[in-house]
């Protein structure tokens, strides 16, 4: 990738558009701290709830929902400080929403970071982390008593890694992806191993980076395993959760539930199809990766009947290359126009 001539955000700039994006987040997510309860539509929010009132010993031991603890940890302090003290609005739900909008507003900075990196347009970059927000996957998945704002955060945080060439980041970040969701492992390893593989299509192979690969991969497996001893008491291997996870039907029967459910399309239905559109002005390193990376979950979706909530997995590896390309279509190559050169080359 040639490096664009751009200015990025100082560190004041990044400050107010961090806390503009933090103020948007909590606004979207406020219905669940005072309008409605989130436990009564999703069993999963209530086993988080339960996470940050209680432990994991709380929950069955057969739950992969007891080792997603970081969110629920985070914001375990904010509800110790809360609780009593916050009239009509539900203490838990008050301290997930902090976190979660925390989480939220640092991917939605990053993804302008992003895409001045790679299209070195601020207006393309600023309503790309718009339409981001802007997802219906955002008051729902990630800000609504869910989880999914960690893994979404540090999915964004190994791809700026990688673009900026700070592969030296992956170890660490992996211990933090693996804190978030098990899905984090799965997710980034195929998007870091598929990028290696397309830029050194063009390059020389790189050793060192795929070193850092598997020191990421190494560190996340150690974190999932240690953690998984810690709370149960016993090791649990990688390939035993996968097992564990399978479910009964056919893969093909779990991809059609999966691809068929409501939630999917509530996320999918404008974001896949104008999102493919200029998707060739990307790196096609980037590209390629993100789409191994989808694919990657909806098989893991399929393996263990995840139906339309694979989406949201989907969504944190897609979300910031799809948004990104329906703001420059919108901005620097609308469809209706004639034809204009992309700033990334």
């Amino acid at each position: 990738m040639k490096d664009i001539n751009v200015r990025y955000p100082n560190i004041l700039q990044a400050a107010l558009i961090w806390g503009l994006f933090f103020l948007i987040c909590f606004g979207l997510g406020y219905p669940s701290i005072n309008r409605y309860d989130p436990r009564e539509k999703n069993t999963d929010i209530r086993r988080y709830h339960t996470l940050v009132t209680g432990s994991p010993a709380d929950l069955p031991l057969n739950e992969y929902f007891r080792y997603r603890v970081l969110i629920p940890y985070l914001a375990k302090p904010i509800y110790f400080l809360v609780e009593g003290r916050t009239k009509s609005w539900d203490p838990v739900f008050f301290s997930l929403l902090v976190i979660n909008s925390v989480f939220v507003a640092s991917s939605a900075l990053m993804i302008i970071i992003l895409g001045l990196k790679v299209l070195g347009d601020f207006s393309v970059a600023l309503t790309g982390a718009l339409l981001y927000l802007l997802n219906m996957n955002m008051p729902i998945g990630h800000l609504g008593g869910m989880i999914d704002s960690g893994e979404g955060f540090f999915l964004l945080t190994i791809i700026l890694a990688i673009l900026f060439d700070r592969w030296l980041l992956l170890p660490l970040l992996g211990i933090f992806g693996a804190l978030a969701k098990e899905s984090f492992l799965p997710l980034s390893v195929s998007f870091l191993f598929i990028y290696w593989l397309a830029e050194s299509y063009s390059k020389k192979y790189n050793l060192s980076k795929l070193l850092c690969i598997g020191s990421l991969l190494l560190t996340a497996i150690i974190t999932v395993v240690t953690l998984r001893y810690i709370i149960s008491g016993h090791i649990i291997y990688p390939w035993d959760m996968m097992q564990d996870q399978r479910s009964d039907i056919s893969l093909l029967a779990g991809f059609i539930g999966c691809v068929t459910g409501p939630y999917f399309w509530y996320i999918f239905i404008w974001l896949l199809p104008l999102g493919l559109i200029r998707l060739n002005y990307f790196p096609g390193p980037f590209v390629y990766a993100s789409l191994a990376s989808a694919l990657t979950a909806l098989f893991l979706g399929s393996w263990n009947n995840g139906h339309g909530g694979i989406a949201r997995p989907m969504f944190n590896i897609l979300g910031p290359l799809l948004n990104l390309s329906i703001a420059f279509m919108i901005i620097n190559k609308p469809l209706f126009s004639g034809k204009k050169e992309s700033s990334y080359k």
